[in-house]
C-alpha cells in the first residue's frame, strides 16, 4: 500500500528487486511503482560520475536474480568499466551465469554444496591471476568471501565508492 505512493523505488538487493518488480504483481499486488536495481539507476548517470581512480582488472560475477531472472546485464558492466581498466567476463556469464552458491536456503541446508560452488566460481578468477572479483549482490559477495581466496571480492557499490575517491572532510 505504501509502495504505491512512489513513482520509482531504487533497491540494492537483486532478490528484493525481483520480488517487488515481478513476483508481487504476479500475485495480484499491483503497485505501479517503477522498481530499479541500484545499478540500473546509476547506469543512467555512469558517464557523469567523477571517477578519481581505477583498478587494473576485475571479473564481474552476474548475480542469479539480477542476471538470469531480471536480465540486468549491462548496467553493472557499464559501472564496472568506469572503475576498472580491463573488465573480465566469466566463461559462464550473463543469462548463462553460474550461481555463487548463496541463493535460497542452500547455505543453511547444504553448506558443503555452497562452499563447493563458490570455490568453483573463484577458481576461474584465480587461474587468470586477476586480483579482483566484483558482484552487484551482497549475498554473492558474502558467499564468495566465505569460500576463502586470495582474490579480493567487493560489491559494485563499494568499488564505485572507492573509485570516486576519499570523501571530503565534513564542515
Amino acid at each position: 500500500q505504501h509502495l504505491r505512493q512512489f513513482s520509482t523505488l531504487i533497491v540494492g538487493c537483486p532478490a528484493c528487486t525481483l520480488l517487488l518488480r515481478e513476483r508481487l504483481p504476479a500475485e495480484g499486488f499491483e503497485h505501479r511503482t517503477e522498481i530499479l536495481h541500484i545499478t540500473e539507476y546509476l547506469y543512467i548517470h555512469a558517464e557523469r560520475l567523477p571517477i578519481q581512480r581505477v583498478k587494473a582488472s576485475a571479473y564481474y560475477h552476474d548475480p542469479c536474480f539480477l542476471g538470469r531472472h531480471l536480465g540486468v546485464h549491462d548496467p553493472p558492466r557499464r559501472l564496472l568499466a568506469r572503475c576498472v581498466q580491463s573488465p573480465r567476463e566469466f566463461f559462464h556469464s550473463r543469462s548463462g551465469t553460474e550461481c555463487c552458491g548463496g541463493g535460497g536456503l542452500l547455505p543453511h541446508t547444504f553448506p558443503e554444496a555452497t562452499a563447493l560452488q563458490a570455490r568453483r566460481r573463484l577458481e576461474e578468477v584465480e587461474r587468470a591471476e586477476v586480483p579482483l572479483l566484483v558482484s552487484a549482490c551482497a549475498t554473492c559477495e558474502r558467499t564468495l568471501r566465505r569460500a576463502g581466496s586470495r582474490v579480493e571480492i567487493v560489491d559494485i557499490l563499494n568499488l564505485l565508492a572507492w573509485a570516486l575517491g576519499p570523501m571530503p572532510p565534513a564542515g
